[in-house]
């Protein structure tokens, strides 16, 4: 807030008296609507306490936060205000959440608010994938092609083989974690004798893995050869 006011003086260098007094207070800038950075719209959190973050706008002194269950925030579940550009939620149950932020300048008066950024908390793992083919203990001739049922929520699933049904040290090849729920290792060893081990296991959208699946064994053979084709003398 400033005070000031105003003299006046004449030719012969006479000074009038001084004005009565104004106040004049000058306001800063209301803050438009900060930009949400993370987490992504719409994204799968496998945290039930994420951290949501922002960008600091012009004239903001402090942001205000809130996460509400429905995009009209009539009912608000958290809400917090800070100088920060970050907020780590309280714990959440597993379900759709919308967040949304405004800043304050130094008044405080606040601006508007960002979007209503929705995002989905899932902290509960798919089921264990059930193993299809081969069945446990086959002998298939040449490199098996390993199978599984798809697991429900589940968009990708790892592989793994061992010598022996304890894994740990043991595994001797990991798939790429990909979606499709079958698994060949193209180099895979036959007709050593020795079994193998393999398992499997499932992770949804959110990040979340399922216990590895019961184990089987497999004992892949060298295929027997053909008979020779007689071709001369007839």
């Amino acid at each position: 807030t400033l005070y000031w006011h105003v003299k006046a003086r004449d030719a012969a260098g006479n000074w009038g008296s001084w004005s009565v007094n104004r106040t004049v207070t000058i306001l800063p800038p209301i803050p438009v609507a900060p930009v949400q950075v993370s987490p992504a719209a719409s994204a799968m959190l496998g945290d039930n306490t994420p951290e949501l973050t922002w960008n600091s706008v012009a004239y903001g002194a402090t942001y205000q936060v809130q996460i509400a269950a429905i995009s009209t925030f009539t009912t608000v579940l958290q809400d917090q205000t800070g100088s920060g550009l970050s907020y780590t939620a309280s714990t959440l149950s597993d379900g759709l959440y919308y967040w949304r932020v405004r800043a304050y300048n130094i008044t405080p008066v606040p601006g508007p608010w960002s979007v209503a950024r929705p995002f989905t908390v899932d902290t509960t793992p798919p089921p264990v994938p059930v193993l299809s083919l081969p069945a446990d203990g086959a002998t298939p001739i040449g490199i098996p092609t390993f199978s599984w049922l798809a697991s429900v929520g589940a968009n990708a699933y790892e592989f793994e083989i061992a010598t022996s049904s304890g894994f740990g040290g043991d595994v001797i090849n990991t798939s790429p974690v990909q979606a499709v729920t079958s698994y060949r290792w193209a180099n895979m060893p036959v007709g050593s004798g020795m079994p193998y081990y393999w398992h499997v296991r499932a992770r949804d959208a959110a990040g979340n893995w399922s216990a590895w699946s019961s184990s089987r064994s497999v004992n892949p053979q060298t295929g027997v050869p053909l008979a020779p084709a007689l071709t001369a003398p007839a």
